[in-house]
């Protein structure tokens, strides 16, 4: 009652209530934790329809933990603003929900004041985000030390049991050294020696795997599909490099032919683009100075070939080398000393052979004529000899010979009399050797002929006389080949009865003394030497017509004429020789 003028005034007043605007829920709820990442949209429903031209970023909005704003849209559905995001929300981070007065029903009324709600994400699953080496890597180095990388940080203790480097091939594990770096979330794997060559190695993170926050390990990495499961990457070890597996010589060999060809195989396929095997890549040189070689490579068996183009020396020791800077299919340089450090070259040695044992001189020279007979045949080696094996191999005209070696084995003399006009075949027999074995391997042949027999001439001489031993003059003597009879010379006697023939070559002949054409006497002798006398001979000369003649006043023959006169009377003697001739 209101005072008015002495009276009251009662008034009534009719208030009508209307509720204001205000949220009656929230999608996920206010305080709600370990919320998917996946998450695709907040929504938020009030108790009355919303205008949503009062909707915007101004007045509905969601925000991370350090102020930033979520992208996203919100659109309106009746009395439910839902706020779709247009990111991935992170892992283990709380979102606000921010709605502001501004927000206005269909008649205009708004909140009385803000209204916000918050949810966090759960924390981020544990997952690899890179290795090394990477999946699929090849020619790694023996020596890696593995790394996995991880996104957050693990926990140590589900380590060991939960990651694995094992062989590809059959799965057997491989000892490692396992180490832990937190500041770099990185697990480091270190084999206990060097891995095998060119070989697959995989390695395993397991599902009992978890981060120090306690979130599972994801092998796939996929959201969607939840945590669990292994994670495997592999690798190959490198190959070795290139090196000589196999050669024709051995290292140091001695002994070699030197018509040798030598071949060289490696383990790997020469990479020929790269740098050629040829004559400027492999060498061969004895005593600083190169050979002129050929040289082939045949990349199907690895091989290369290498042929002297001349004969190699005797007792000579060659190198050979070739460049480590030759390359493999595999980007390998050449280890030439087998320490598996690439980029040095192979070498080499060898010897060749001895200088076969022949026979260098000999005396007489072959085909050497008119040889005197006192001539020394002696045979010298390039080598000295086993003295042992010229037994029975030292032949003269298929006869073996006694023979002599001299001091230094290399000179043998033969003891032979050499004689005239004689040819001679020596015949050296293969098998001969030296004593370190390098043996003659062929007979060697000589031939010589020796000279004539030289005319040896003396001087055959005698002398004549008669039955009383008093010489015959004017006798002829004639020297007769006693083979064929013809008469070689002639002569007669002198007053002494004594004839001579000079001059005459060794040999038999037959001495004839002829008077009147008749043979009165013979004599065979043999000259031998320089001198041989016919033994003195006594004649009866024969008798003749015509008288006789006187001898110092005495007649010295009776009957007819004809007769000769005592060759006592030198006077009537020189007529008779006169009458003669």
């Amino acid at each position: 009652a209101i005072p008015y003028n002495g009276m009251y005034i009662y008034v009534w007043q009719a208030i009508f209530w209307t509720h204001g605007l205000s949220v009656k829920s929230t999608t996920p709820a206010n305080g709600t934790t370990n919320v998917d990442v996946t998450l695709q949209s907040v929504s938020v429903q009030f108790n009355h329809t919303i205008d949503q031209s009062t909707v915007s970023d101004s007045t509905f909005w969601v925000e991370d933990s350090h102020g930033n704003h979520v992208q996203g849209t919100a659109s309106v559905n009746g009395d439910t603003i839902t706020f779709t995001f247009s990111q991935t929300l992170s892992y283990g981070e709380t979102y606000k929900v921010h709605i502001t007065t501004g927000i206005k029903d269909t008649d205009g009324v708004g909140m009385a004041k803000d209204y916000w709600f918050q949810f966090s994400t759960k924390n981020e699953f544990l997952n690899v985000s890179s290795t090394e080496p990477q999946d699929g890597a090849t020619e790694v180095p023996r020596d890696v030390i593995i790394k996995i990388h991880f996104n957050k940080a693990v926990d140590r203790t589900t380590v060991d049991n939960n990651i694995v480097l094992q062989y590809k091939n059959n799965g057997t594990p491989v000892d490692v050294t396992i180490g832990y770096s937190d500041s770099d979330k990185t697990v480091t794997l270190t084999p206990a020696k060097p891995l095998a060559w060119a070989t697959t190695y995989v390695v395993a993170v397991k599902s009992g795997l978890q981060a120090s926050d306690g979130a599972p390990f994801d092998a796939d990495g996929i959201l969607s599909n939840g945590a669990g499961g292994t994670f495997t990457f592999e690798f190959t070890v490198e190959h070795k490099p290139l090196m000589v597996v196999s050669t024709s010589l051995e290292n140091g060999a001695t002994g070699v032919a030197i018509d040798t060809t030598i071949t060289v195989t490696f383990n790997h396929p020469v990479n020929t683009s790269a740098m050629p095997v040829d004559n400027t890549t492999v060498h061969l040189s004895a005593n600083g100075e190169d050979v002129s070689i050929n040289v082939t490579y045949d990349d199907a068996t690895k091989t290369v070939t290498i042929e002297p183009q001349k004969p190699l020396d005797y007792e000579t020791t060659y190198t050979l080398t070739i460049s480590g800077a030759l390359t493999d299919v595999y980007g390998k340089k050449l280890d030439g000393n087998g320490d598996y450090t690439p980029g040095d070259p192979f070498m080499l040695t060898f010897t060749t052979v001895e200088i076969p044992l022949n026979v260098t001189e000999t005396n007489p020279e072959d085909g050497a004529t008119n040889v005197t007979i006192n001539t020394p045949v002696w045979i010298k080696f390039n080598k000295p000899v086993n003295g042992s094996t010229l037994e029975g191999r030292i032949l003269v005209n298929t006869n073996a010979v006694e023979y002599n070696l001299s001091d230094d084995n290399l000179t043998v003399t033969l003891n032979i009399n050499l004689s005239y006009e004689t040819t001679y075949t020596i015949v050296i027999k293969k098998g001969i050797s030296t004593p370190t074995g390098n043996e003659l391997t062929k007979d060697f042949t000589f031939s010589f002929s020796t000279e004539k027999k030289p005319v040896v001439t003396g001087t055959i001489h005698g002398k004549v006389v008669d039955k009383d031993g008093n010489p015959i003059s004017a006798i002829t003597v004639n020297l007769v080949d006693p083979d064929d009879g013809h008469i070689i010379d002639t002569t007669t006697t002198d007053a002494s009865g004594e004839y001579t023939f000079q001059n005459i070559p060794e040999g038999s002949y037959r001495v004839e003394f002829v008077k009147d054409g008749n043979t009165i006497g013979t004599a065979d002798i043999t000259l031998s030497g320089t001198e041989v006398e016919v033994p003195q001979q006594t004649l009866t000369l024969p008798s003749g017509g015509g008288g006789g003649q006187e001898n110092n006043g005495e007649e010295e023959n009776e009957g007819g004429g004809g007769g000769f006169l005592d060759q006592k009377v030198a006077g009537i003697s020189m007529l008779y020789l006169i009458v003669i001739v």
